[in-house]
């Protein structure tokens, strides 16, 4: 029997939010964006982050600036995004992308 290696080509690779939090080398900073992942569902703050955390909100806000190059509310804001467009994708089976490439024209 021969045995032939077949490649196979992603279509496409999706980023689990456990992994994207991982790579985050500060633990201030990933501790409060698994926060956020996990609260976005909710109304959400950023004195809510805070809240959570044994650092001030400047120091936190300056963190999240130099590591991820955005303070905390644009972090919440993305946090949100992220899970709409999940929540559009599994209800009209494409991306909001897709879907505007899709339909634009017929607008």
């Amino acid at each position: 029997m021969t045995h032939q290696t077949v490649p196979i080509r992603s279509t496409r690779i999706f980023s689990r939010q456990s992994t994207d939090v991982l790579s985050i080398a500060d633990s201030d900073v990933a501790e409060a964006v698994r926060f956020i992942r996990e609260a976005a569902r909710a109304p959400l703050t950023v004195d809510d982050v805070i809240a959570t955390m044994a650092i001030s909100r400047r120091r936190l806000d300056q963190k999240f600036c130099q590591v991820l190059g955005h303070p905390i509310h644009q972090e919440i804001t993305r946090a949100r995004i992220e899970r709409i467009s999940r929540y559009f994708q599994r209800h009209q089976g494409i991306s909001p992308k897709e879907y505007r490439r899709r339909y634009a024209s017929k607008a």
